[in-house]
């Protein structure tokens, strides 16, 4: 897997791209869990599209109550990122 992995990812550990989010998890304290609309602007969808990643397993979190809704930790979401991040391939000419 290092093969594919850029030499910057390997000095990081944050795949290309990423950074910026990232950043912003680490920001956070340890111990606070974000919010369903707080987790949809970062990944910049809609909070529907946040919910069903949590309730079909994709994205780890904790539901609180229907009405509390879900919350998700920092690391579970740098998981969630790194899983589903894909590097965009050069076009052949």
């Amino acid at each position: 897997m290092i093969d594919s992995m850029s030499t910057a990812e390997v000095e990081s550990g944050v795949p290309p791209g990423l950074e910026a989010l990232f950043a912003r998890l680490d920001a956070l304290p340890k111990d606070e869990f974000l919010t369903t609309p707080e987790v949809a602007e970062l990944f910049r969808v809609k909070e529907r599209t946040v919910g069903t990643w949590a309730r079909t397993g994709r994205l780890a979190g904790v539901m609180i109550s229907r009405s509390g809704g879900w919350r998700f930790s920092p690391a579970d979401l740098k998981a969630f990122a790194r899983r589903k991040y894909t590097a965009a391939q050069p076009v052949p000419a």
